[in-house]
């Protein structure tokens, strides 16, 4: 995966480098990247551009623990694009929209010389509530511990996005994800204009980041039985969060 991040700061990999202990930043790695990723070489042209344009470059590669039950195996890249606006929010939106459109053409020309087969683009929504399965304490918790207050909020800013706040969420849900053991976290983002179009609403997104539950040796219709039974208790905890609507993430890479 290449990560394209436009932001006024050093680079998320390099401040976490910096002020995280190494076992400490391995649990950050393996929540932001995914299991056994290793950085990748990216082309001298892609990273010339990026550096030209002033927006971050980084590549993992993530290693198959075992191949495909049903079929091939393939080389897939992806790439991410955290997107940032471009105009002061006093522009029209087609100003805004123009200038995101420029900028985001840079970044999917530094996805070609990336030979990139899917990219896929971000935008920043009023609000989400993210549950996090994993099998350490929780992301927000390991960087509030060890980052100072000052580099957290820049971390904070490239995570979530800007002007983010955190949601007291209902004491069931919290009680529901405790249980299940799973994170639940939730973040309202502030929208500084209102739209020049329609009238403004409240979306409440939920994001599912998903793990494997059981064994790579189990079967394929096993593990998916699985992943859908801990999909329907997120679901449920989505519910009672009123969450409008749901993303749901696979861990394709350990089938």
């Amino acid at each position: 995966m290449a990560a394209c991040l436009d932001e006024k700061f050093e680079s998320l990999e390099s401040i976490l480098a910096e002020h995280l202990p190494a076992d400490v930043l391995a649990k950050v790695n393996l929540s932001l990247r995914g299991p056994g990723s290793i950085d990748l070489e990216l082309p001298a042209k892609a990273k010339e551009t990026a550096k030209k344009n002033n927006f971050d470059l980084q590549g993992y590669e993530i290693k198959v623990g075992q191949k495909e039950q049903s079929r091939p195996s393939r080389l897939v890249r992806i790439g991410a694009i955290q997107n940032a606006i471009q105009k002061p929010t006093t522009a029209s939106v087609q100003e805004q929209r123009d200038a995101i459109h420029e900028r985001i053409d840079q970044m999917l020309a530094v996805a070609h010389e990336c030979q990139v087969n899917v990219v896929c683009m971000q935008e920043a929504w009023n609000k989400m509530a993210a549950c996090l399965d994993e099998k350490f304490e929780s992301l927000e918790s390991i960087l509030a511990e060890h980052l100072p207050a000052d580099v957290l909020a820049k971390v904070n800013l490239s995570l979530r996005g800007p002007g983010s706040i955190d949601l007291e969420l209902p004491a069931k849900a919290k009680e529901t994800a405790k249980k299940n053991n799973f994170d639940l976290q939730g973040y309202e983002i502030k929208v500084g204009q209102k739209e020049q179009s329609r009238p403004s609403r409240l979306v409440r997104i939920g994001a599912i980041q998903n793990a494997i539950q059981k064994p790579t040796t189990a079967s394929v219709q096993e593990q998916r039985d699985a992943i859908h039974e801990r999909i329907d208790q997120m679901l449920a905890v989505a519910h009672e969060c009123q969450v409008n609507v749901v993303c749901m993430q696979e861990a394709w890479s350990e089938y």
